[in-house]
C-alpha cells in the first residue's frame, strides 16, 4: 500500500492532519523511500527550498535521504551545515558536480545504479540539472523491480531551453516535472514530451520561521545607524550590475527628496561592490541614506525583521525569489518589477506594488509606502497571509508526497 499525504489511506475520502499522517507513516508499512539529489554544496540558489522540502517530508513521516556534493574544503555557509543544524544528515558518496564533468558523471551513474539496486529507493527527486542527468543515466537499463520514480523540481522560474539534451531528459525517463512557475510549466509542457507529467507546486517556505510575530530577534536598527523615525526599505541581493542597482540608486535619490526619512539597507556582498555600490553612492551623495549591511548569516532573520518594506528587482540564482517570499512571510510589503516570477508572487496593490523598470516608477512606489504607514500595515498583513496559505512547507510536502504516490500507483 502507498500512503498518500493528505488523503485517507482507506478510501481517499478525507484529508489527514499532519499529526495523524505522521502517526500512520510510523506505525504501518510505508512504501515510499525518497532519495533527494542536489548537485552543489553551497548555500545558494534553490538550496534552501530543497532543504525545506526535505525537512518537511521528514516531519510528516516520510523516509527521506539527501545527497549533495562533498565539501571540497572547509566552509561555513553550506548545505551540509544548514542540514545538520536541522538534524538532517547528508550522504556524500556521490560526486554530484554542479557542472558537467565526464569522469565524475560516469562514475556517479554507476554508483547511483548500485545504490538504487541495493537500497531500494523508489523515488529519486532531483533539484539541479546535473543531478537530473546523472539520475536519468543511472536509471536507463534498470530492471523494473529496481526502477524508481524520477522527479525533477525546477526553481528557475523561467522555461527550460528546448534543446536536444533537455528533450532527451523528458522523453519518457522523467516521471514528474515540478515547476514553481505556472507560466514556465505551461511553456515546458508545450516544448517537451511530458504528456501530462508536469505540475505547478510552489517552492516551500518554512512559515514557522518566517512569520511576523517573532519576538526572539534582536533589534538591529541601532547597529545599522537607524532610528525609529526612519522608514527602512531593504534589498537582499548579490551586489552585481545585472541586479539593477543602478536603477535602485537613481530611484532612491529621487525618493529621498520627497521622503527624507527613507533609508535603504542592502543585505549582500559582491566582488564588484566598490564599482557597483560604493563609488556610485558616494557620487550621488547617498552614503548617509544607504547602508551596506554586508552578507548576513547568524542575524539574517533579524535583518529582514528590521525592514519596513522589501524591494526586489531581478531574480538571482533562485528563480522562486526566496528572499522576497521570506520578507513577505514576515509581513513586509513588497516593491517589485515584472521580471521572472515576481509578478506571480506580488499582487499589485494588494500585498505590494509592481513597477516598471524606470527610476520615476520605482521612486514613486518607495515614496508611496514611506508616506503611508497604514498602507504598509495592510499590505504586510496580506503578504503574511499569502505565505501561510500558498507557500507553507508542510502543505507543499504533503502535495509532493501525494504526487509521488499517484505516480507510484500509475495515476497522472
Amino acid at each position: 500500500m502507498i500512503l498518500r499525504a493528505g488523503a485517507c489511506p482507506v478510501n481517499g475520502a478525507s484529508r489527514l492532519p499532519t499529526s495523524v499522517f505522521r502517526f500512520l507513516a510510523r506505525t504501518i508499512s510505508f512504501d515510499l523511500r525518497i532519495l533527494h539529489l542536489f548537485s552543489d554544496w553551497k548555500w545558494t540558489g534553490p538550496a534552501e527550498p530543497a532543504l525545506d522540502l526535505v525537512a518537511a517530508q521528514r516531519e510528516i513521516g516520510l523516509d527521506v535521504t539527501l545527497a549533495c556534493t562533498p565539501l571540497p574544503f572547509e566552509a561555513r555557509d553550506t548545505i551540509e551545515a544548514h542540514a545538520r543544524r536541522r538534524g538532517i544528515e547528508i550522504r556524500t558518496d556521490l560526486a554530484l558536480r554542479k557542472h558537467y564533468h565526464p569522469w565524475h558523471n560516469w562514475r556517479d551513474r554507476g554508483r547511483l545504479r548500485t545504490i538504487l539496486k541495493r537500497e531500494k529507493f523508489n523515488v529519486v527527486h532531483c533539484h539541479r540539472l546535473q543531478d537530473h542527468w546523472v539520475a536519468a543515466a543511472a536509471m536507463r537499463g534498470l530492471p523494473p523491480t529496481h526502477r524508481p520514480i524520477l522527479v525533477r523540481t525546477c526553481y528557475d522560474g523561467v522555461p527550460q531551453i528546448p534543446h536536444w539534451r533537455n528533450r532527451r531528459l523528458y522523453a519518457g525517463v522523467t516521471d514528474w516535472l515540478i515547476h514553481a512557475s505556472e507560466a514556465a510549466c505551461k511553456e515546458d509542457a508545450r516544448n517537451f514530451p511530458l504528456a501530462g507529467r508536469a505540475s505547478v507546486i510552489p517552492a516551500p517556505l518554512d512559515t514557522r520561521r518566517w512569520r511576523p510575530d517573532r519576538t526572539d530577534l534582536p533589534d538591529l536598527r541601532g547597529s545599522l545607524g537607524l532610528s525609529r523615525d526612519h522608514v527602512v526599505f531593504g534589498i537582499v541581493a548579490r551586489i552585481q550590475g545585472k541586479r539593477r542597482f543602478d536603477l535602485l540608486w537613481e530611484a532612491f535619490v529621487r525618493a529621498s527628496r520627497e521622503v527624507p526619512q527613507a533609508r535603504l539597507v542592502v543585505i549582500g556582498r559582491g566582488t564588484r561592490q566598490r564599482e557597483v555600490a560604493e563609488e556610485p553612492l558616494r557620487k550621488m551623495g547617498l552614503t548617509d541614506r544607504v547602508i551596506l549591511a554586508g552578507y548576513r548569516v547568524e542575524d539574517y532573520d533579524a535583518a529582514l525583521a528590521t525592514l519596513d518594506a522589501k524591494i526586489y528587482l531581478v531574480p538571482g540564482t533562485d528563480g522562486t525569489c526566496r528572499a522576497l517570499r521570506q520578507a513577505m512571510a514576515m509581513g513586509k510589503p513588497a516593491i517589485g518589477t515584472r521580471r521572472g516570477m515576481i509578478p506571480q508572487i506580488v499582487t499589485d496593490g494588494t500585498d505590494g506594488i509592481l513597477v516598471d523598470e524606470t527610476p520615476d516608477a520605482l521612486a514613486g512606489a518607495i515614496a508611496r509606502l514611506a508616506n503611508d504607514i497604514d498602507l504598509r500595515a495592510r499590505m504586510g498583513i496580506v503578504a503574511a497571509a499569502k505565505a501561510r496559505s500558498e507557500w507553507d512547507a508542510m502543505a507543499v510536502a504533503r502535495k509532493v508526497a501525494d504526487g509521488y504516490s499517484r505516480r507510484a500507483d500509475g495515476v497522472k
